[in-house]
């Protein structure tokens, strides 16, 4: 398997997997479909399956598959770090052992998502092999129909770091992605101009209804009373999300009459705690704010990247730096952060040949030796501005266009095949989900729906020849919930199947 690949070719690599768990630097990165479905599993399986989904080799999976063979993702975990993230470190030996036997029979057994849009119910492992006793892996293989929903995700995924959920034990499990997807959309459109205040306001403080809050958590049939389900369920895991993780979230009850009939959360960061400038500097000499939280993220992010090794295969990055935290946290929200524009557009390839040119230069410049996340910075925005990466793959757009503009202007016409491009889905789910009109599992067949609408709209006339913008479609989006409110047949004289 892929998966047993442990050894790396160069010894200074090695030196990256400096935190307390190899999980600690693992990103969870999954489709949309999958968080807005119905879990049909236990929190064990819903926890293995976000772990597992970390760890499967993507870059080799998809070359696999662009090849056309049949691939399923598959991967090992260490049992140390599965010990820690189902809370059983503490335990002894043999106890943790045979508990987490159990929690991964549980997480083997019948795990799966109910997927809307007519696709019905999906198994996510096909099996999990524990091993010999001193094996130090858990072995395992999701089922191929995964694959859609955990490779090539180009557009309607959301991403965080396992060590975000390190913690979270129990029904706060099912709730973090959910609210996490809620969250980085909205931070994602605040202060654009894209999307209106009350657009904005259903992203930060979303609503559920209680038949899908209930199947959020796999909960249905088990309690009569909402009030029971509250005290056992709900607020248990709003307080364990409030304890271990960096979001801070309450809810208010909705009611029509006297009857409960969902609920609306409300969701906020932990405020930051401001350090005199005399304590922390930040780039260029400004005060910085920051948490331990987003210091201890942007450093397990910066350990983890591809960008690191390049870094310290071109002896840029020295194993002392790789331990300072602050150094790292920096070079992830400046350097990196330069580094993800031209990855966008030229790809990884492109990132290295500035890196290379970069460490060819670094022995005649002292500069480097001084501070090397501000010269990097400055070397990287040198090149950026000078529109190098821009000319090469985008002669058409000006070497100051901003990368989002660049990527938003790419392939906006609607196709001969009377479709959406996977962007403008992207842009569609979105604005639909911000409404708040659909359920988890009506979700996916309105974006169908709406798509379709939207293909008509454009066959009439209703967008301008420029080509079909974001903008566009959050109008049309709109345009179309509101008809769905009236009860419209939308439908009725569309030119196609």
């Amino acid at each position: 398997m892929a998966a047993n690949k442990t050894q790396k070719s160069n010894e200074n690599i090695d030196l990256i997997e400096v935190t307390p768990n190899a999980l600690d630097n693992k990103i969870v990165k999954e489709s949309n479909h999958i968080i807005m479905s119905q879990p049909d599993m236990t929190w064990e399986g819903r926890k293995m399956t976000d772990l597992a989904i970390s760890v499967i080799d993507r870059k080799e999976l998809e070359t696999r598959q662009a090849n056309g063979e049949s691939v399923f993702p598959e991967g090992q975990l260490l049992k140390e770090d599965l010990y820690a993230y189902f809370g059983l470190d503490h335990k002894k030996s043999n106890s943790k052992y045979n508990d987490l036997r159990k929690k991964l029979n549980s997480a083997t057994k019948n795990s799966g998502f109910i997927i809307g849009n007519g696709i019905g119910r999906v198994n996510v492992f096909q099996w999990i092999t524990w091993g010999k006793r001193g094996d130090p892996y858990v072995y395992f293989a999701m089922t191929q129909p995964m694959t859609d929903y955990v490779l090539n995700l180009e557009s309607n995924y959301t991403q965080y770091l396992a060590i975000d959920t390190k913690r979270l034990l129990g029904d706060s499990v099912f709730l973090y992605p959910w609210i996490n997807r809620h969250y980085k959309e909205y931070e994602a459109y605040v202060g654009t101009g894209k999307r209106t205040a009350a657009q904005l306001e259903a992203l930060r403080t979303p609503y559920v209804s209680r038949e899908n809050l209930i199947l959020m958590f796999n909960r249905q049939g088990q309690y009569k009373q909402f009030n029971d389900f509250e005290k056992r369920v709900l607020k248990p895991a709003i307080a364990q999300i409030n304890e271990e993780t960096y979001f801070k979230i309450d809810y208010t009850k909705q009611k029509s009459g006297r009857m409960i009939v969902g609920v609306r959360f409300t969701i906020d960061k932990r405020e930051p705690v401001v350090l005199p400038a005399d304590d922390l500097q930040g780039d260029y000499g400004r005060p910085m704010d920051v948490t331990s939280t987003s210091i201890s993220e942007d450093f397990t992010t910066a350990i983890a990247s591809p960008y690191t090794k390049l870094l310290v295969t071109f002896n840029l990055l020295l194993s002392e730096d790789l331990i300072d935290q602050d150094l790292m946290a920096r070079m992830n929200r400046t350097v990196y952060e330069m580094y993800r524009k031209i990855e966008v557009i030229g790809g990884l390839a492109e990132v290295q040949t500035h890196i290379k040119y970069v460490a060819d230069r670094q022995n005649a410049d002292s500069n480097a030796k001084r501070n090397i996340q501000r010269y990097l910075q400055t070397a990287v925005e040198s090149y950026w501005q000078r529109g190098v990466v821009q000319e090469k793959y985008h002669a058409a757009a000006p070497k100051d266009t901003p990368v989002e503009e660049i990527i938003k202007n790419e392939k906006t016409d609607v196709s001969d095949e009377q479709a959406l491009t996977p962007y403008q889905k992207d842009w569609l789910f979105n604005a639909l989900t911000a409404t708040g009109q659909f359920s988890l599992i009506e979700i996916q067949q309105a974006t169908d729906d709406a798509e379709n609408f939207i293909i008509q709209e454009v066959f009439k006339g209703a967008v301008p020849g420029d080509g079909l913008k974001e903008d566009d479609v959050v109008k049309l989006a709109d345009k179309y919930v509101e008809q769905v409110r009236q009860g419209d047949d939308l439908f009725s004289d569309l030119p196609f199947d």
